[in-house]
């Protein structure tokens, strides 16, 4: 099964309290920062876990930390040039369907780097082809979802018209054959 992991979900969850703080300012005004308590609060989420996942995004540049009295962290990317993948990819890593895509670098072409952790089948395997094909389309995808698209439909759309976490999640930009 296809699934976000919990603290990608939480992640999503405090990057988009964030971001909602971002939207609608002028672009001169800088919001101010948040503490790890203060969004652990308003979230629901455990304080420790909460400082765990920022301090996370700050050290890849996503989240500015301000330090001091009034500190704290306030997104430093724009929320619409902020894709999903980038946003999974620092809590859980690349995004992979099977062990042998982790040293596919290149993607499907290039094979010569194919070397599945444990896997002793790489070269044989009828899956594998269409299965990195795959992973590549939903990384595509993931590139194109903003977090914009994610903090502007929760205000825009109720929760019954969708039953899909990422049709929920989306402003409907998702290609049609996706």
């Amino acid at each position: 099964m296809l699934r976000f992991s919990k603290k990608a979900d939480y992640a999503i969850l405090l990057l988009s309290h964030l971001a909602r703080q971002q939207i609608g300012r002028a672009v001169s005004e800088e919001p101010a920062p948040q503490s790890a308590q203060d969004l652990a609060s308003e979230t629901g989420l455990s304080p420790s876990l909460t400082a765990n996942i920022l301090k996370d995004f700050a050290r890849n540049g996503i989240l500015a930390s301000v330090r001091g009295a009034g500190g704290g962290y306030r997104l430093e990317r724009d929320p619409q040039s902020l894709s999903l993948r980038e946003i999974l990819e620092v809590v859980d890593g690349p995004v992979g369907l099977v062990d042998c895509s982790e040293t596919a670098h290149g993607g499907i072409e290039d094979d010569a780097n194919a070397t599945g952790p444990g896997c002793c089948y790489v070269d044989s395997c009828p899956s594998r082809r269409p299965l990195l094909a795959l992973q590549e389309r939903i990384s595509d995808m993931l590139d194109t979802i903003p977090l914009y698209d994610l903090v502007v439909h929760r205000h825009t759309a109720s929760c019954s018209t969708h039953s899909s976490g990422l049709a929920a999640g989306t402003s409907g930009s998702l290609p049609h054959n996706v």
